[in-house]
């Protein structure tokens, strides 16, 4: 998902349904996976690495300096800033924050306060700032504590698809959904997302479009049956629940029996193939 995004900024192209108005330069800094691993998704996605995408990787320091990236320490965030200015960068991605900020205690808000300070400096170079993150035990929230979630604009959550279980698809299959969007003209879709190798050293991206009535139907099929149950699972109220419902058995998705709910005739999964991407 980050690279498919990355390469879409760099290019000015597109990554499912996300089109980029911009050709902007990229700086991706990897602190977990292999190099080769990520040099060859960048590949399979995109043919070749594009010009404007700088990628600085953990192994590849540390094999050639013998340095280990842990961005806690401000000079490294300076140094990192310089980079940024220096290249022109408009897009930093960090993946990931348990891997890249050794040391902060996750669940101790003042711990975030001096990174903050630096991703906020970034914001006042007009450099966005994409950080990668985790979620806890509870797969509604990122893991330790929300206050970095305070000077945010965008969150955006990847989630396992309630049939994935059933479903057993090859490859990558995830729900991207929107839990805060400041500034949006509009609540932003949510897709569900399948990313498939396609035989050929390549893979094939296709979405469709998730609204939450998809989502609820998708959960009864894994069992989850009362309102009470979906509403936990979906941290939305019962009332909200009740008139997706009510909405749902009148279109014959869903039928209620008591206070159950169970599946109605099943809907057919409707793909829209992703076009060439890498040729805009």
């Amino acid at each position: 998902m980050n690279i498919g995004l990355a390469v879409a900024i760099t290019t000015g192209g597109a990554f499912g349904p996300y089109k980029s108005q911009v050709a902007w330069p990229v700086l991706y800094v990897d602190g977990e996976m292999p190099f080769e691993v990520m040099r060859t998704r960048i590949l399979a996605l995109h043919g070749a690495i594009p010009e404007n995408f700088h990628f600085l990787s953990h192994e590849v320091l540390f094999q050639q300096e013998q340095k280990t990236l842990n961005l806690v320490n401000t000079a490294l965030q300076e140094a990192l800033t310089a980079l940024c200015l220096a290249r022109h960068i408009r897009v930093l991605i960090l993946d990931n924050l348990s891997c890249l900020f050794g040391g902060l205690k996750e669940n101790d808000a003042d711990s975030w306060e001096p990174v903050k300070i630096w991703l906020l400096t970034l914001r006042r170079h007009r450099i966005a700032v994409i950080v990668v993150h985790h979620t806890g035990r509870n797969p509604q929230y990122m893991r330790g504590t929300t206050r970095r979630e305070d000077d945010v604009f965008w969150v955006i959550r990847l989630e396992e698809p309630a049939d994935a279980k059933i479903t057993r698809t090859p490859g990558a299959r995830f729900i991207t959904r929107f839990t805060k969007n400041r500034g949006a003209p509009s609540e932003p879709l949510s897709y569900d997302w399948l990313i498939q190798p396609n035989g050929d050293h390549r893979v094939q991206v296709r979405y469709k479009e998730s609204n939450s009535d998809d989502v609820i139907v998708a959960w009864v099929r894994d069992g989850l049956t009362t309102a009470t149950d979906l509403a936990q699972e979906m941290g939305v109220t019962k009332g909200t629940i009740s008139r997706h419902v009510t909405r749902l058995v009148e279109q014959g998705r869903l039928e209620k029996h008591n206070r159950q709910y169970v599946l109605g005739p099943l809907e057919q999964p409707n793909w829209h193939e992703e076009r060439d991407w890498t040729k805009t």
